[in-house]
């Protein structure tokens, strides 16, 4: 997995009020979900957040 990968999956999955061990998993699943979906994660339309 390249650096940017891993720089965007440890922002998005850590959080300083869980523990570093839910952190971990949360991360873990994130790449392997990125990783079997491959190319066609990048149909997935953004979600916008109301404010």
């Amino acid at each position: 997995m390249n650096t940017s990968a891993l720089r965007r999956v440890r922002k998005l999955f850590n959080v300083p009020h869980v523990p570093p061990h839910i952190n971990r998993h949360n991360q873990r699943q994130w790449v392997r979900s990125i990783r079997q979906l491959g190319d066609r994660w990048l149909l997935a339309k953004p979600v916008e957040r109301r404010a």
